[in-house]
């Protein structure tokens, strides 16, 4: 059973359905992962109870996390290139081109997300300095292939600068609801934005929760 006092990052380990429940309620297991579940849901004046019964159905949805305490931090990094930077850079520029088609059809709609995309193209901007910056520098650094100080305190406060930016689309989007009368397209952008958030914070949380944490490194 699910114990309130168990770690958010500790919970994202557990499956998908759990880190998709985390999200929902926005608790930030990536960012402030050594938070407990009793502590992250008091800051957000959340009732426990409902949050526990959810955690506990959700633990066998979805695939479960790959155990990268029992690899090595290669292993991980080829993960991470493979398995967000090289989709990120494939799939934002048509999500942003669906974000701007949506607001131009939508644009007299009470919920139109009027300003998505212009978002969508202010995260993208920072997420592949980011990610260039982990490639060229940071891993080769992490792995003692080349010198350098390991900057690792500003890597996480550019994550937390991600995730300020998704809370925002989730805002402007109340939290990637789309209403009734929504087309095929404004409903596929909202499942993209509901992905490429899930695939951002599983992205952070390996590299600070894990990667960061690995014996031998920083």
């Amino acid at each position: 059973m699910i114990d309130a006092s168990t770690s958010l990052c500790e919970l994202a380990m557990i499956s998908r359905g759990v880190m998709d429940t985390l999200r929902r309620h926005q608790l930030d297991f990536c960012c402030q992962g050594s938070r407990s579940l009793a502590e992250a849901a008091a800051e957000r004046d959340l009732d426990l109870r409902p949050i526990l019964s959810e955690l506990e159905a959700a633990k066998d949805l979805g695939d479960r996390p790959e155990d990268w305490l029992t690899r090595t931090p290669a292993d991980l990094i080829e993960y991470l290139q493979k398995r967000f930077h090289e989709p990120f850079r494939v799939e934002m520029p048509d999500l942003i081109r669906l974000a701007a088609s949506v607001e131009t059809k939508e644009a007299g709609h009470e919920r139109c997300p009027h300003g998505l995309a212009k978002r969508l193209k202010i995260l993208a901007a920072a997420v592949e300095e980011h990610l260039l910056a982990e490639e060229e520098f940071f891993f080769p650094v992490l792995m003692g292939e080349q010198n350098g100080e390991l900057p690792a305190e500003t890597w996480r406060a550019e994550h937390e600068e991600h995730e300020t930016k998704l809370d925002g689309l989730r805002d402007l989007t109340g939290n990637y609801l789309c209403p009734q009368d929504a087309d095929a397209d404004w409903r596929l952008l909202y499942e993209k934005l509901d992905r490429l958030e899930a695939d951002l914070m599983d992205h952070m949380h390996l590299e600070n929760n894990i990667l960061f944490g690995m014996p031998g490194l920083l």
